[in-house]
């Protein structure tokens, strides 16, 4: 996600955050996009994984943000995200690949159905309240997907913080 539009949902997600302290509401440092969840990989698995990351072959592509979403019932919210409009099939495609080079390196299919958004907060401690009166999120625009990346998320006192282990570009099949 381009610098630009990464500050501007921050600072949306404060002015949020504002409005609704008791919400656990991502930082700037942690929005992210996840293509497939990992879980606790071995060295020699991520060193297989970034071999087939590596090797894909998918071409460059734009991708536009979509509306406010929540994962749950309405009445019961368990995390308040933000979705994917524009190339979202483009997203879908690149996910299938990746899920296809994890199989390759011997991880197992992707427990849940690829949904692509970004987290802004999850619901606040083990409650699940109604979803809240949020304002608009302002108009990101689109932006290249012109590369990913593989993370590893460590735990710390302050929440998750996630760490780019490697980057790989996308490039077309010739």
């Amino acid at each position: 996600m381009p610098t630009a539009a990464r500050r501007r949902l921050a600072s949306y997600i404060e002015s949020c955050a504002h409005r609704e302290p008791r919400w656990r509401w991502v930082g700037e440092p942690n929005l992210h996009l996840t293509l497939r969840f990992l879980g606790r990989l071995q060295g020699h698995q991520i060193d297989r994984l970034g071999r087939n990351l590596g090797s894909l072959r998918h071409e460059p592509f734009e991708l536009g943000w979509g509306r406010l979403g929540w994962f749950g019932e309405r009445s019961a919210v368990a995390s308040i995200h933000l979705g994917l409009g524009s190339g979202k099939d483009d997203l879908t495609l690149l996910q299938d690949e990746v899920q296809r080079a994890c199989l390759e390196a011997g991880l197992g299919l992707a427990e849940e159905h690829f949904r692509p958004h970004v987290t802004l907060a999850r619901a606040p401690g083990r409650s699940r309240p109604a979803l809240p009166r949020l304002p608009r999120p302002p108009d990101l625009g689109a932006w290249p997907v012109t590369d990913f990346g593989l993370f590893e998320s460590r735990l710390e006192p302050s929440g998750a913080a996630y760490v780019r282990l490697a980057e790989f570009g996308l490039r077309s099949a010739d």
